[in-house]
Formats: C-alpha cells, structure tokens, sequence
C-alpha cells in the first residue's frame, strides 16, 4: 500500500508539472525587455483571397523583416564615425541578412525620398537583391513610422497564410527618430503586441531609449550609439530569436 501511494504522488507531479516551453518563469523570459510569448493566439487572421500555401518543409521557416529608416535625418553624421547614419546602417543590414540562415525568410520595407514601399517580399534566396534595394536607398523625407509598421503587419500576416500560422515573425525596426506626428504607430503596434505572435523589434540609432518603440514586456527594444554598437544589436537579433518559446496558434 505504501509503495502504491507513492506511486500516486509521482504519477500526481508528473502530471501537473508545467512544460520548459510555457512555463512563464522560463529562463527564455527572464528579461524585462523580453515580450511574453507564451499565449494563444488566433492568427492569422482570415482573408478575403486565397494565398498559396508553402511546401511542408518551408512552413516552420522564421521570417524577419526589416522596416529602415531612410528619412533625412540619417543623412546626418552624428554617432555614425563620420559617416552619414544611412551608411553605417547599411553595411550593419548588410552583415545581418549575410547572417540570416538560408532556410529562413527575409524581406525590407524602406521609408525614403523615393516614399513608403516594400522593396524586397519576404522570401529566401532573395539576399543579393536586399543588398541592391539597401544600397539603392535614397535619403529624404518623413518618418512614417505609423504606416511603415501597418505595412509591416499586412506583409507579416500573408506570410503566416503561406505557413499555415506556423514558423516565426519578426519585425525590425531600425530608426533614427520619433514617427511624424500625424503618422503615430500606437495603433499598429497595440495591435501586434497583443493579438499576434509577432516580435515587435526596434533598434534606436543615436536616440537613447525614450522612445515610442520601447515598451518594457511587449515590444523588444535596443540603443546604438555608434556603428558597432548598431551592428551588435542586430546580432543579437538573430541570437534572441533562437531563445524565444515555442508560440501556439489557433486558426
């Protein structure tokens, strides 16, 4: 009887114990600056037209796409080692997506004087030519961020069509300045943060921490003040992305 009952109580913990990969007190989630991934989500959302589905073995893939920057004041030349901003982060974006790994899926959306648009689609062998819209940035304008990050959110949930919900989304922002005043991103990032999966990611270049991006358990936010320091933080980018916990989906 003795051994039985103690059987039960073994059986009873094991039951109960939370798995690594939900438990909210994971090691994973131990930074405050870390979002809580560890909920359900229902998305993406559903559409109006189909989207062709990807093949099984690319449906896990991550995805990180990259919002940049390239309004006027990048074309300053302060913490850039007397460089303009632009191309200093031009060289570190290059050097992240030589780093993304093949298999995983990387795509730009490019704020400039030639406007707001999505230059390159999320997509794998598709490196060589996010080199050339990098390099073919024109320096100018507002800063959109409101709309840049809308656009963003559209990109990303076509994506998750494509993968059936699964794989994972990162959104990189990489930015000099606050958003125009009549363009704020509240709305776009409330939304984000709390009913999708995605990774809101900002690196503020030369502006400190205050900033609209920056919020502490929902949004991941870093500060460079120079050319290594922007170039380390989008490194640990793709370093933080392998920490994450496992996000579950309900279509």
């Amino acid at each position: 009887m003795k051994q039985l009952l103690i059987l039960l109580m073994l059986v009873g913990v094991s039951c109960t114990k939370k798995s690594p990969k939900s438990d909210p007190k994971d090691d994973t989630l131990s930074s405050e600056n870390r979002p809580n991934l560890a909920k359900v989500y229902r998305w993406p959302p559903a559409a109006d037209i189909e989207f062709e589905v990807l093949p099984e073995d690319r449906r896990l893939a991550k995805n990180y796409y990259i919002v940049f920057d390239g309004s006027g004041s990048m074309g300053d030349t302060k913490c850039a080692d007397g460089q303009k901003k632009a191309q200093v982060a031009v060289k570190a974006l290059k050097q992240f997506a030589s780093n993304v790994p093949p298999r995983d899926n990387l795509g730009l959306l490019v704020f400039d004087n030639r406007g707001l648009e999505e230059r390159v689609p999320l997509n794998i062998n598709n490196r060589e030519t996010f080199f050339d819209e990098l390099y073919s940035v024109k320096v100018g304008g507002g800063t959109p961020l409101g709309s840049a990050i809308e656009l963003g959110k559209v990109k990303l949930e076509q994506q998750a069509r494509r993968q059936l919900g699964y794989g994972e989304y990162n959104l990189i922002v990489v930015t000099d300045g606050e958003a125009d005043s009549n363009d704020l991103p509240h709305k776009a990032v409330d939304y984000l943060v709390s009913e999708t999966p995605v990774v809101v990611q900002t690196i503020g270049f030369c502006i400190g921490s205050d900033h609209t991006l920056n919020r502490p358990q929902e949004t991941v936010y870093k500060s460079a003040n120079n050319s290594k320091e922007l170039l380390s933080s989008l490194e640990e980018v793709l370093a933080e992305s392998e920490t994450f916990v496992d996000t579950q989906f309900e279509q």
